[in-house]
């Protein structure tokens, strides 16, 4: 492997590990404050504001869990990085 290729795996294998980190983060905040989202938002009458806090907190925790998900697969690899 010449040093670019060397390069990029290793900018990948630490994408990685950060993707993984933050997908972590992400799903713990949202088991901490799942209590508060049934009080505030899920207890509440449906409103436009309450469409986009759902499509927000929801959304976000799909994206942050593919990205994980890519990440775990090998959907991020060196193989398809064509310079």
């Amino acid at each position: 492997m010449n040093s670019t290729a060397t390069a990029i795996a290793h900018d990948l294998s630490s994408f990685s590990y950060s993707q993984i980190a933050v997908t972590v983060a992400v799903l713990y905040d949202h088991g901490l404050t799942s209590g508060r989202e049934i009080d505030y938002i899920w207890r509440r009458s449906p409103s436009f504001v309450t469409a986009l806090y759902l499509l927000d907190r929801y959304l976000g925790d799909a994206v942050v869990i593919i990205g994980a998900y890519l990440c775990l697969t090998g959907g991020a690899s060196t193989q398809e990085y064509d310079p």
